[in-house]
């Protein structure tokens, strides 16, 4: 496939909405325009620069748009439909339920992973071993309030750790959600002095901001040793089982595998190892109606690629497509509805001195499509010019199915680094970078 490399932009329309997004529409003419373009971006309110951020999480019924914002303490939430941010969820209105995990660097870090259910509540692991739930129904009294907190630590022989901001179960991290049965599965990926394990918790509540747990999973109990960690659950409707991610559970080549694991038995049905593949797993995204995901891979041999996205059948575990190396595997990926691809931040560029760029991937035959915005080797004034950033690390995405949008979080670059967040006149705290199908 030819590189493609953007022109000038030229700002037909700029502007400036109550929210504070800011958004700037540009053109392109090149002989192949490209599947996606950078829209504009949405700065995210002060008081402090959203430098420490992880999953993001889009609800497909309600197009809003959330991401773990660890530097304010909060989940922030976003209008998919109109690309208005809408606001920040933090504490109860008493302030006696709080995210309490502290910033990136720390086994108490938090929160962390996001997902919604179909009551309009959204859950996130925090750094004290707890969940949080929150309510985004917009005709709730607790409208963008946390409801609920759930202790996962102490509670069987599987959790024998303790729980709070010093407590040695650590965070919980990444999360997810069987609507089928109603169920949510969270994993605590770094305890100390215990295998990480995952709980199953109840999304029914039994009375207000009661949510049962159900479980919990001891990964080495079932012939699994997780010894770097635990990434991502995944649900799997046409199967009704989770995929697990684990990094390393191969001790020779330190390769890891995906769990296949039944919500309500516990266990793990079977186990598909990326030995072959060379592949420590993170995050993992599905392509709806199929067998096939794809999974953001670190090498573990030092061999270039230093991470790659990897694109399985998992009914057979073999690879589907020519292997993907323009761009790296990032932490999350994301498979966008509206048009059946795979997205992945990544920085990891084959023409560029790795600016960090969003990589997309089509789903139907696993091959690498483009990196947006096309990363050129000098870092010039024009957004597209470098990537999404040159320096500081992507953040993670999600893409709402009812226009195609693709949500980024970008980092503040470290100076003299640029990203594409100071292009659109906001102050430069980093911003949600809004991309969307090229017109």
């Amino acid at each position: 496939m030819k590189q493609r490399k953007w022109t000038n932009v030229l700002a037909l329309v700029v502007a400036v909405v109550a929210s504070g997004s800011v958004f700037s529409v540009r053109t392109n003419s090149q002989d192949q325009p490209p599947h996606l373009q950078l829209l504009g971006t949405i700065p995210i309110p002060a008081p402090n620069p959203i430098s420490s951020t992880d999953i993001v999480w889009a609800d497909q019924p309600t197009g809003k748009v959330f991401f773990s914002d660890r530097s304010n303490s909060a989940v922030e939430v976003i209008d998919a439909a109109s690309d208005l941010f809408v606001g920040r969820i933090t504490s109860n209105a008493g302030g006696t339920l709080k995210f309490t995990g502290s910033a990136f660097g720390s086994t108490h870090e938090g929160p962390n992973g996001v997902v919604s259910t179909t009551d309009k509540k959204v859950w996130a692991g925090d750094g004290d071993s707890t969940v949080k739930v929150a309510d985004f129904d917009p005709t709730s009294p607790t409208y963008l309030q946390i409801i609920a907190s759930i202790n996962t630590a102490g509670l069987t022989p599987v959790s024998a750790c303790t729980g709070g901001t010093a407590g040695s179960c650590n965070r919980n991290d990444e999360i997810g959600y069987d609507p089928r049965d109603q169920i949510i599965m969270v994993d605590n990926d770094e305890p100390t002095s215990i295998q990480p394990f995952s709980t199953f918790i109840s999304a029914k509540a039994t009375s207000p901001g009661v949510y049962p747990v159900l479980g919990q999973i001891n990964y080495a109990a079932q012939g699994l040793v997780a010894s770097g960690g635990l990434e991502q659950p995944l649900w799997v409707p046409e199967y009704g089982v989770f995929l697990q991610t684990l990094p390393t559970t191969d001790a020779a080549t330190g390769a890891g595998s995906i769990a296949v694991i039944d919500p309500l038995t516990e266990t793990v049905e079977r186990v598909i190892s990326l030995a072959a593949y060379d592949c420590r797993p993170s995050g993992e995204a599905l392509a709806p109606g199929t067998v096939l995901v794809v999974v953001a891979c670190s090498n573990t041999t030092g061999a270039a690629p230093s991470s790659f996205p990897l694109v399985i059948d998992i009914d057979t575990g073999t690879e589907i497509g020519p292997g993907i190396n323009q761009l790296g595997g990032g932490d999350e990926v994301n498979q966008n509805p509206g048009n059946n691809t795979f997205i992945v931040t990544s920085n990891l560029d084959a023409v560029s001195a790795n600016p960090i760029v969003l990589g997309v991937i089509d789903a139907d035959s696993g091959t690498w499509i483009e990196n947006d915005p096309p990363a050129t080797p000098a870092v010039g004034a024009t957004p597209g010019s470098g990537g999404l950033a040159t320096s500081g690390r992507g953040g993670n995405l999600a893409a709402w199915g009812g226009n195609s949008h693709v949500f980024v979080v970008v980092h503040p670059a470290t100076p003299p680094g640029t990203d594409v967040c100071g292009f659109f006149g906001a102050i430069d705290y980093g911003c949600v970078a809004v991309f969307g199908p090229a017109q």
